[in-house]
Formats: C-alpha cells, sequence, structure tokens
C-alpha cells in the first residue's frame, strides 16, 4: 500500500512540475494599482486608480480586476463575502446598479497576460446618493442610522482649518455656525468655471 501512495505521489509530483501558480511564483505579478479614488453617483460608484500595474510592464499587463463587497460605516470596516464587478483593461469603472445609501467597499487587481493577478489594492469605500451630482454645501446630522455621512465633534478645530485652506486652494470661503441643538452648519462658497 505504502508503494503505491509513493508511485502515486511520484507521478502527481511529475505531473505537477510544468504548472505555474502563485505560490511558486512563476506567473507575473504586476503591481497592484497604489491609489483608488472615486465619484458618488445616482445609483453607481465610479472609480479611478493608479494604472502603475500597466505602466510598469505595458507587455505584460492584460486587464483590471473590480471586486466589491458590503461596509459597515460604524465599525469601518469592509464586509468578507467580495464579488467580481467586472474587467477593464482602463484605469477607471463605473460600477452600476448600486443600491442609494447603501455603502460599497471596492479593490482592484491588475491581471498579466499568463495569467498571474497582482495583490489588491488599498481597500475604497463609497456611498451612492440620489442626487449625487449635486456640489455639497451644506451638510448636516439628522438621522443618524440614515445619514450617508457620519459625523464626530471635532474637539481642536483641526479638521475644519483643513476644511478652510483646502476651499480657500479654490478661491473659495468657509463659515461655520453653531446651532441650538449643539450641531453646527457649515457655509462654503467655492467659484464656478463659465
Amino acid at each position: 500500500m505504502r508503494a503505491q501512495h509513493g508511485l502515486l505521489l511520484a507521478a502527481l509530483a511529475g505531473s505537477l512540475a510544468g504548472c505555474t501558480d502563485h505560490v511558486t511564483g512563476t506567473l507575473t505579478m504586476l503591481d497592484a494599482p497604489a491609489t483608488v479614488s472615486s465619484i458618488s453617483l445616482n445609483g453607481a460608484i465610479h472609480l479611478d486608480w493608479d494604472d502603475n500595474a500597466y505602466l510598469s510592464d505595458p507587455a505584460a499587463f492584460d486587464h483590471y480586476a473590480v471586486y466589491s463587497t458590503s461596509y459597515n460605516l460604524d465599525l469601518n470596516t469592509c464586509g468578507a463575502s467580495w464579488s467580481l464587478e467586472g474587467t477593464t483593461v482602463s484605469p477607471t469603472f463605473l460600477v452600476g446598479a448600486l443600491q442609494n445609501g447603501v455603502p460599497r467597499c471596492f479593490a482592484i487587481s491588475a491581471f498579466a497576460t499568463d495569467g498571474g493577478e497582482s495583490a489588491w489594492s488599498p481597500y475604497h469605500y463609497d456611498t451612492p446618493r440620489p442626487d449625487a451630482r449635486s456640489v455639497l454645501v451644506y451638510t448636516a446630522a439628522g438621522n443618524a442610522a440614515a445619514d450617508a455621512f457620519r459625523f464626530w465633534f471635532d474637539a481642536n478645530g483641526n479638521g475644519l482649518i483643513g476644511m478652510r485652506e483646502r476651499v480657500a486652494l479654490y478661491g473659495g470661503s468657509l463659515h461655520v455656525d453653531s446651532r441650538d441643538d449643539g450641531g453646527f452648519v457649515l457655509h462654503a462658497k467655492l467659484p464656478t468655471e463659465a
């Protein structure tokens, strides 16, 4: 019996000798996209990422794969059940047919022509919004369980100072008013292009 197992193992090892996989590292492993950004849309999320996988080795690059899962805003964690949203040769992808107000977590990998898949990009989350085509100039906490944003108290004002500086870079201004209920209101004025 042991001799049969030995012959079986030897035959199996011989048949696997020509195979390639991630463990042996014989497949081309492109760089993972270094950064991911997004734009919230009505029922969709537009994703953009670094094209470093293609730029580092155009001859070996085949396509990108876009994955998604649920995202928990309260715990700041991505879900465990990932799905393939689709593939593309471009460093941009539109994920559609999403439910507004439900946050999603995304990751992107790069595939080589020989089938090797890179590590995944950093995780990125976003929430589709019903009127996402509008520029946000005012927001306040309403219903914490249903809000697409999370609000927090900025004890030292650093967050608002950073916002003022960013708005000023675009030629705008930011003003903050306190509310009677302990909240605050942001007023941002930004120039528009004609």
